[in-house]
This record gives C-alpha cells, structure tokens and sequence, in this order.
C-alpha cells in the first residue's frame, strides 16, 4: 500500500529503549538479517538501525555503539538490503 501511494517508510529494526540485553546478545544479528531480507526487494523502505542507540540501557550503548551499528549494517547489506540506511 505504501509503495503504490508513493510513501516513503523509515522501518527501525530496533527500538533502543526497549532493548532487552539477553536477547539482543542472542538474536540481534539473526533478527537484523531476517529484517534486512524482508524489505530488500522494496525500494521505497529505508531501514534506521536503532532510534536512540545512545540510550543508557540499550544494547548498542558505549562503549560498543560504533561497533555495533556498523554490524548491523554490515549484516543489512549482505542479507541484500541495498537502500538507504
């Protein structure tokens, strides 16, 4: 419905300040990967990594937060997912 009105879609694959830790450190790179291969053949979804990733309990916090949001956009690009992010 979005692509034929001619929207553009911000998707978030992660929501910072609901990150619960545990989880993230077992299945953020499985759920980016499957986010990733899902809105890879859409050209009109641009995908934001984390809304907040400097938030104090998120799972991208310092001192790891570079290094963190280039994995998940590394893992975005080889699942496929060529459009902005």
């Amino acid at each position: 419905v979005t692509a034929e009105e001619g929207v553009l879609v911000r998707l978030n694959i992660f929501c910072s300040i609901r990150d619960n830790v545990a989880w993230m450190n077992l299945h953020a790179e499985d759920y980016a990967r499957q986010v990733a291969t899902d809105v890879k053949k859409f050209n009109h979804v641009f995908l934001s990594i984390s809304n907040e990733p400097i938030h104090p309990g998120s799972w991208f916090n310092q001192p790891n937060t570079i290094k963190r949001l280039k994995l998940i956009r590394d893992i975005a690009r080889d699942a496929g997912f060529m459009g902005m992010m």
